[in-house]
């Protein structure tokens, strides 16, 4: 038997499924193959014979042969979603998609031949169909060793059906011709399918036919006839699959219920020992999901059972109120209900007005125009799909953001008209916004980009507080274009300055927008604001200019802090402007920002000068270590490539540094003896002696006794 004999090393899901002509006495044997999966690599196959098997008494192996996989198949899309409407767009490929086949490997090489797939959609569902003509059930594709790489397409079409249930199918794929088969005991393994699911577009809804006119003391007896619309009823269907839905009275049941298995009709006898006594006294019928094909329960609209008359009051909403809400634009909001009003005459409706654009109001569930899958976020609970007094939808952007009041009406079912009849609550739906304010350069191009800021601010919403570069995205990337910083923004600010990074290049125009993650501001949602178009070149190149500005001439004492010296701003050029300096005297420094680091300090300017100018921008400050006259040279760059010297502004500023020598004695050495009457030359360096100078012109700069200066010459 089978278990005589064993594989030598294993083979994925290769089996020894059974044995034939191993009669006693014979001198071989033939063995059948089990095969229940796949592999995918060349496998090599040997055979033991257990010493059970023969007379021999141990066990043996037999040579070994390959065994080359069944290339395999590779699908583009594993999931299918289709709407039954090919005008509805809402699902992801409207009422016909497709997807792809091909083979993870050569046939011809593997097997030796070409290769056949067959696809099958299965029998549960015969609204789904290979091909656009919505009548083929199976297709064939062959594969060869021209083609067996090339993804072969699919069609898939969701054909329109008389009923509102969705559908669903699953397409299977299995090798069933050429060379494919070789090797196969039984069928051949398993492949990938496609599952296929179809949003139906009829409305699936009940109704009571023929609601009773008048009543009688009791409802006791009273029959009503519930009819189906684009479903139809299961079978064993009874009282147990509906409910009634009762207001303005109570104590009334279904006593029996019947219909006919596939019939859109049923009939149901209600029993009771109550008297309807209040005006707008109503029911409905709730079709339990488990009595139809559609699955889903199913309410009818309310009928009247009391046609009285009683004094005219109008519902209520109570002590109800609505919480304001807030919202960003361009996504379905997170649906949520109004109170429900109580009281008037008879059944109540809602109405809404003043709703902001793109949001809807669902009084029913049913409203023609109410909500849809569509107008949902993903992961909606299916519950508020035919909830009643709905807001859902996606709102539109709004410049500026939008704060509107929306008023909520309810109505009851007399024909009082007027506005003390209803009831109404109101709440605030804000739509927030982020705009792009300001840019710098006020046009972006590409040779100012690095450095550029761009304002961003916030309608109806507030930063938080630590707000980082990571907190904002840009909507679509430009190469190598980033945003690496984020500035003049606190916790409950409405706008912050974003430092933009750029490391490259790029060709194009390019736009550029801003994405607010949830994250940076005090409400839920990103937002995104406009765009601003950015130059894939320079516009004209202009180079900065000091305007005519100048700095005079500085004449100094040598050997001490200068008084500082402020460099005009300059402006124009492309983006930001940077400064340098060159040929600065020994001993000072030129601070550009005011906070640059090894920048001006204290000690570097004279006693008493205002503490402003710690941080003043392009200052020049210090104490010379030179006595000497020296020229110096500003320069003012923008932010493009451009390094020509016709591509900045410069601007001269003159250093005099005065000093004084001793520059002979006579006599030339002075001692004590000789000091009386000693002449002694001084010699100035930049500046000269004034008219009318005297010995009190001069002084010793460190007192020796009895030693005076008593005259000049």
């Amino acid at each position: 038997s089978a278990s005589s004999f064993a594989l030598a090393t294993a083979i994925p899901n290769v089996t020894i499924a059974q044995v034939s002509g191993g009669a006693a006495g014979s001198a071989s044997a033939t063995l059948t193959l089990g095969f229940t999966g796949d592999f995918a690599a060349v496998e090599t196959l040997a055979v033991t014979v257990l010493a059970a098997a023969y007379t021999g008494g141990m066990d043996f192996t037999t040579g070994t042969v390959s065994v080359t996989p069944t290339p395999g198949i590779v699908l583009s899309r594993t999931a299918l979603a289709l709407e039954e409407d090919p005008a509805a767009g809402g699902g992801t490929d409207a009422n016909v998609g497709a997807y792809t086949v091909a083979l993870t490997a050569d046939p011809t090489t593997a097997i030796g031949g070409a290769c056949t797939v067959t696809l099958e959609v299965a029998s549960d569902n015969a609204d789904v169909a290979i091909d656009a003509d919505a009548t083929p059930r199976t297709k064939q594709l062959v594969f060869d060793a021209a083609n067996w790489s090339t993804p072969q397409t699919v069609a898939v079409v969701a054909a329109q059906d008389g009923d509102g249930n969705d559908d669903a199918a699953t397409i299977s794929h299995r090798r069933t011709g050429g060379a494919c088969l070789g090797g196969f005991f039984g069928a051949d393994p398993a492949l990938p399918s496609v599952r296929v699911e179809v949003d139906d577009d009829e409305t699936v809804s009940a109704i009571i036919a023929s609601p009773p006119t008048t009543n009688s003391a009791s409802l006791k007896g009273l029959v009503l006839t519930v009819t189906l619309e684009n479903t139809t009823y299961a079978s064993g269907v009874g009282a147990a699959n509906f409910q009634l839905v009762l207001h303005r009275v109570s104590g009334v049941h279904i006593d029996s219920a019947t219909a006919t298995d596939g019939g859109t009709s049923a009939t149901l006898t209600l029993d009771t020992t109550t008297r309807v006594t209040l005006m707008g006294a109503k029911l409905a019928v709730r079709v339990l999901g488990s009595a139809h094909a559609g699955t889903v329960s199913l309410t009818t609209p309310q009928i009247d059972v009391f046609f009285g008359s009683t004094s005219d009051t109008a519902p209520t909403f109570g002590a109800a109120t609505i919480a304001d809400r807030y919202f960003p634009p361009g996504v379905a909001i997170a649906p949520f209900r109004i109170p429900g009003a109580s009281g008037g005459n008879g059944a109540v409706g809602y109405s809404a007005v003043d709703l902001p654009p793109g949001l809807k109001f669902d009084a029913t569930g049913w409203d023609a125009d109410g909500c849809l899958a569509a107008d949902f976020p993903p992961g909606t609970s299916p519950t508020f799909r035919r909830a009643t007094r709905v807001v859902c939808g996606t709102p539109a952007a709004a410049a500026g953001g939008l704060d509107q009041e929306v008023s909520f009406h309810a109505h009851d079912a007399d024909t009082n008209r007027t506005s003390a009849d209803r009831a109404t609550v109101t709440g605030r739906i804000r739509i927030m916004d982020a705009t792009i304010g300001s840019t710098t350069p006020a046009t972006l191009f590409k040779g100012g980009l690095n450095g550029a800021t761009v304002a961003v601010s916030l309608a109806h919403t507030t930063f938080e507080s630590g707000v980082t570069a990571a907190d904002f995205a840009l909507v679509t990337a430009i190469p190598d274009v980033s945003i690496s910083g984020v500035s003049n923004v606190s916790s409950g600010d409405t706008s912050a300055t974003l430092t933009l990074a750029f490391t490259g290049d790029f060709a194009a125009a390019e736009t550029l927008a801003v994405r607010v993650l949830a994250s940076a501001h005090a409400r839920s949602g990103d937002l995104t604001t406009g765009a601003v178009s950015v130059s894939p070149t320079s516009v004209a190149d202009t180079a900065p200019t000091f305007g005519g500005a100048t700095v005079g001439n500085q004449i100094i004492p040598f050997g001490r802090a200068i008084a500082p010296v402020q460099i005009p701003a300059a402006s124009g050029g492309n983006g930001a402007i940077a400064y340098t300096v060159s040929n600065l005297p020994p001993g000072l420094k030129f601070d550009v920002t005011g906070t640059d680091a090894g920048g001006c300090a204290a000690s570097d300017f004279p006693t008493g000068t205002a503490a402003s100018w710690a941080t003043a921008p392009r200052t020049i400050c210090g104490t010379p270590t030179s006595a000497a006259t020296y020229t110096v040279s500003v320069y003012a760059h923008d932010a493009d490539s451009n390094r020509a010297n016709s591509d900045r502004a410069s601007l001269t500023v003159r250093f005099f540094f005065l000093s004084a020598g001793i520059q002979s004695t006579t006599p030339a050495t002075l001692t004590e003896g000789n000091l009386h009457g000693a002449t002694i030359t001084v010699v100035l360096a930049i500046a000269r002696f004034a008219s009318g100078v005297t010995a009190s012109s001069f002084e010793l700069v460190t007192a020796i006794p009895n030693v005076s200066i008593s005259g000049v010459s």
